[in-house]
């Protein structure tokens, strides 16, 4: 069987690798300290001179999801080698509870991924240097760099899904950024730099999405001579660690990725019980966001309400502001955190009027208290 070198560089080719990168920064918070000064800079003069513009968005995921599972890997390496004592400088229990999150975090990304349809192009992978799992200073100098470096690689590859015309998952990157920016931090905060947030903006390293995957591989990660890992799955993390994940992670992802090949048409609607006819919750609000694609026969969504008590319902209705009308889509009610998310089959005629007629539509929000409607508000064009 060929080797996971051989098998990712004959599914995505070198070009494809270097322009995939930044996505790959999504998941790859952690690295050894392999990086001397001034590697950097040369990956980014590699990135510069690899660029190319026709990346599709799975050859993206797919490179992505390949990341996450190397992060998840090494992160488990790392929490069981200073569990068991092997660190020169033993890392602290609050230490070792960051990483910790950090890994729960990464296997969030792989399992949204996953669910979206991205395939990892690697599972097993190497250390390259024995010191990761032994030094504490080439531990966190190797964080601190590499985050750097994915920092810089997912703010390239939030201007390729803008590119793509994928801006929720533009959004996706930059939230994204801001945890690998949080990482780093931490990072060098334990490794004793003073001040440990030096940057008024993080360095753009990369003119595109191109370093990541190749330095991966060029590093030795991937198909290399160290010792051999195996992305061992969630296994026991601990998810609870986590805030602020996407409720119905996976319904949530497919409502993004999937339409890979098929362009998706973007409505939303800001949610009120002041916007209901009658009886609608004073103090609710909220927020729906819809993709609807006629092609595939269908209409995803994800729905933020506030101030309503437990939702018993929500769909979408036909009828303009200040009129009622019959279920056209429905949805699953939100749950007790207000959040809900998932995809429908609806029919192609339907999904083309209400991209064609979005204010003649509404999402209206139920509960026991409200049974009419607690918030609604009529779908528009973003």
């Amino acid at each position: 069987m060929p080797g996971p070198n051989r098998m990712l560089s004959a599914r995505v080719s070198r070009r494809t690798l270097v322009k995939s990168a930044g996505a790959a920064g999504i998941a790859f918070s952690l690295g050894s300290g392999l990086l001397g000064k001034g590697t950097l800079l040369r990956y980014a003069d590699m990135t510069r001179l690899a660029a190319a513009e026709d990346e599709t968005l799975q050859e993206i995921i797919n490179i992505a999801i390949t990341a996450e599972a190397l992060a998840v890997t090494l992160i488990g390496g790392v929490v069981a080698s200073a569990e068991a004592g092997m660190y020169d400088q033993p890392l602290p229990q609050l230490v070792i509870d960051i990483f910790n999150a950090a890994r729960a975090a990464e296997q969030f990304h792989y399992d949204y991924l996953e669910a979206a349809g991205a395939v990892p192009l690697a599972t097993t992978f190497t250390i390259p240097d024995p010191a990761l799992l032994t030094s504490t200073q080439t531990l966190l100098s190797t964080v601190v760099q590499l985050e750097t470096a994915f920092v810089a690689a997912y703010t390239a590859a939030a201007r390729r899904f803008a590119e793509l015309g994928h801006h929720e998952l533009v959004k996706i990157a930059v939230q994204t950024v801001a945890v690998e920016a949080e990482h780093r931090v931490l990072a060098n905060y334990v490794l004793g730099s003073r001040p440990a947030n030096n940057y008024a903006l993080y360095p753009a390293l990369f003119g595109s999405v191109g370093e990541a995957a190749q330095a991966l591989i060029d590093l030795g990660f991937i198909g290399g001579s160290g010792m051999p890992v195996s992305y061992p799955g969630p296994g026991e993390i601990d998810a609870s660690m986590l805030s602020n994940t996407i409720a119905g992670a996976g319904p949530s992802a497919a409502c993004i990725i999937p339409m890979a090949g098929v362009p998706g048409v973007a409505l939303a609607a800001a949610l009120s019980g002041a916007h209901e006819v009658a009886d609608g919750d004073a103090d609710g609000f909220g927020f729906a966001r819809l993709v609807v694609t006629p092609e595939m026969s269908q209409l995803c969504y994800r729905l933020s309400v506030a101030n309503i008590g437990q939702a018993t319902a929500a769909h979408i209705h036909s009828g303009p502001a200040g009129t009622n009308g019959p279920v056209v889509v429905g949805f699953s009610a939100p749950g007790p955190d207000g959040l809900g998310a998932g995809c429908a089959v609806v029919d192609p005629l339907l999904a083309q009027d209400i991209i064609a007629n979005p204010a003649s539509y509404y999402v209206n929000v139920h509960t026991a208290e409200h049974p009419g409607g607690a918030v609604r508000g009529q779908l528009m064009r973003i």
